[in-house]
């Protein structure tokens, strides 16, 4: 991913874009709960007497292919068919360095704060609940914004005016006589065996998968002294180098395996201190190139001194 200076960044009122010329990745998003164009499940639709009596949880979300500068996503739930607003959020935070990021069934209910009213009347997510048996088309649609948390709401121009690599669509589909069962995912395991080795100004650790659930689909993130690592957040990877550390001090890591039923409990790893890589007890040190140079001059010298003493007159 090509990481951008400020030269490659414009403000459009309430969102910063990315508007190099340079390639960069393609935001994407998908859930778990349904494929595109599917039938979105039956606890993500809104609950109506009459009409529709889901739970409505807002549907898990994988974000991938963040673009390096976004700062928060925004997202938007349209219903294609008959105009209507189902979901507007723009404050969901994201790490420097991250490039993907899991929501939760249901994480909606976290960011009413930075949420518009759905046209049911009520922030946050409102979801399908379509009047009659016709079909109707749902579009999630996710923006990568550079601009900080707490910078207020994008306004529809500006969220189209984000360029297309910046942009991801999931689209789904209901009807009022639909039905399609969900059963949330239970939350992951704690990682096994965390290792941490100390170096110098450094920490590598690493761990093994959850022994329960489904680890193929889990990310992980790296805290260090309670605070998220910003280059081990959301990862695949079971192995994280915390750098710029003070050696000599104590830290305390954790790690914790996430999935779209959220985080599970952590590995924990406390006092760790980084300090300047020592020879194990018992270990022959390997000489540096000064040392090997020293010890083959010596030799020459102990050669020549053995040539000359042969060969003097006796």
């Amino acid at each position: 991913m090509i990481a951008l200076s400020f030269s490659c960044k414009r403000l459009i009122a309430g969102a910063a874009l990315l508007s190099c010329a340079s390639v960069h990745a393609q935001l994407e998003v998908t859930s778990p709960a349904f494929a595109a164009g599917t039938v979105i499940p039956d606890p993500f639709t809104y609950n109506l007497l009459g009409q529709c009596n889901g739970s409505n949880w807002s549907p898990p979300l994988e974000i991938t292919g963040i673009p390096a500068g976004t700062q928060r996503l925004a997202i938007e739930m349209r219903d294609q068919t008959f105009p209507w607003l189902h979901w507007k959020v723009w404050d969901i935070p994201v790490q420097a360095a991250q490039s993907s990021l899991t929501l939760p069934h249901d994480a909606a209910s976290n960011y009413n704060s930075s949420s518009a009213q759905n046209e049911f009347g009520t922030p946050g997510y409102g979801g399908p609940c379509p009047p009659t048996n016709a079909e109707h088309t749902y579009v999630f649609k996710v923006y990568a914004l550079t601009t900080a948390v707490g910078s207020g709401e994008p306004s529809s121009s500006d969220l189209a005016a984000v360029p297309a690599n910046q942009q991801a669509s999931l689209q789904g589909k209901r009807a009022r006589n639909s039905s399609q069962p969900w059963t949330p995912p239970s939350l992951p395991g704690m990682p096994q065996n965390l290792q941490a080795a100390p170096g110098d100004g450094q920490v590598v650790l690493s761990w093994a998968v959850p022994i329960t659930g489904h680890p193929s689909s889990y990310t992980y993130t790296v805290s260090v002294d309670g605070a998220a690592y910003p280059g081990c957040t959301g990862i695949t990877a079971r192995t994280c180098t915390v750098t710029g550390l003070i050696n000599g001090t104590a830290y305390d890591f954790a790690v914790t395996a996430s999935n779209t039923a959220g985080e599970g409990p952590a590995a924990t790893r406390n006092g760790v201190q980084p300090g300047q890589a020592s020879v194990p007890a018992g270990a022959t040190p390997v000489p540096t190139l000064g040392q090997w140079s020293v010890l083959l001059l010596g030799l020459a010298l102990a050669s020549l001194s053995a040539s000359w003493l042969r060969r003097r007159p006796h």
